[in-house]
């Protein structure tokens, strides 16, 4: 039996019973079978097919081989449905930056300034534990940036209602340190001869979108042997897409445009090799 907040439809091209959220009303998702993009019935009742589903478009997640042109063209195309929300999502980014900062450096400096009058240490060592308390802020606040962008582009890659509100709110609550963990195994690899910390990197950039996706149950034990699996499927669009987003982090000028863009990559890339739907409006082509 469907549940009340499910539809089920047939898809167009090869006929496949499918079944996807309420949400998804007239939406264009890809078929997991035939890889085609089909419209869902905007006025389909619940359930309104005979027979079940053979599987949930929205609900599997099963790794599965899909083209970076595919992967590019859906991106592109849920994009610029949603350019100035994310445009917006970018300036509220920056704030959210700058108030941390304030909010790490400004308690860490009075600290500094506090040791060096009061109890008189060593103006290395004060320095010194400025720059630690800095340290430590900085990377927390990056960490629950990180957190904060992957549940957000998650749900604009799904083509789940997301308005200016959801831009602006920031969830401390669930939080992982998976970001510390990749960010550190990627630097030591780095300093080994380069290529074990790009191959890392390249293997295992999934790792936050798994930790995100409730159909992952939000994992966070297996979130990189789940990435490595997603990209041992997708060898050349995993690379294409970390190649594309390290290219992009050379125009910090344009990172209004080259960061956000490269967050819906990443999602979008995530949800194409893990076998699940995109949402994407698109159109109607005239007759």
């Amino acid at each position: 039996m469907v549940e009340p907040s499910k539809i089920e439809f047939r898809c167009g091209q090869c006929d496949r019973l499918l079944r996807v959220a309420d949400m998804h009303r007239g939406k264009w998702l890809t078929c997991p079978s035939c890889q085609s993009d089909t419209q869902v019935p905007d006025d389909a009742e619940s359930p309104w097919v005979e027979g079940p589903a053979e599987e949930a478009l929205d609900s599997e997640w099963n790794p599965s081989a899909v083209s970076m042109a595919e992967i590019f063209r859906d991106t592109w195309a849920i994009y610029v449905d949603r350019l100035w929300l994310l445009l917006f999502a970018w300036l509220i980014d920056l704030i959210f930056y700058a108030a941390g900062l304030l909010f790490i450096l400004v308690p860490a400096i009075a600290a500094g300034f506090t040791l060096g009058r009061g109890a008189r240490v060593p103006r290395e060592l004060v320095l010194l534990a400025i720059v630690l308390i800095a340290t430590l802020g900085v990377i927390t606040l990056v960490n629950v940036m990180a957190c904060r962008h992957a549940r957000f582009f998650l749900k604009i890659a799904r083509g789940e209602p997301v308005s200016i509100s959801d831009a602006m709110r920031l969830e401390l609550r669930p939080i992982t340190v998976l970001p510390i963990v990749f960010a550190i195994l990627v630097g030591i690899g780095l300093m080994i001869l380069v290529i074990p910390g790009v191959y890392i990197y390249l293997t295992l950039w999934p790792y936050i979108w798994v930790w995100a996706d409730e159909r992952t149950e939000r994992q966070t034990v297996d979130a990189f042997p789940l990435s490595k699996e997603l990209t041992r499927v997708n060898t050349g669009p995993s690379i294409g897409v970390g190649l594309v987003v390290l290219v992009g982090a050379f125009f910090g000028q344009a990172e209004i445009f080259t960061g956000t863009f490269a967050r819906l990559l990443k999602a979008v890339a995530y949800l194409k090799m893990s076998g699940q739907p995109v949402g994407i409006q698109r159109r109607e082509q005239p007759a």
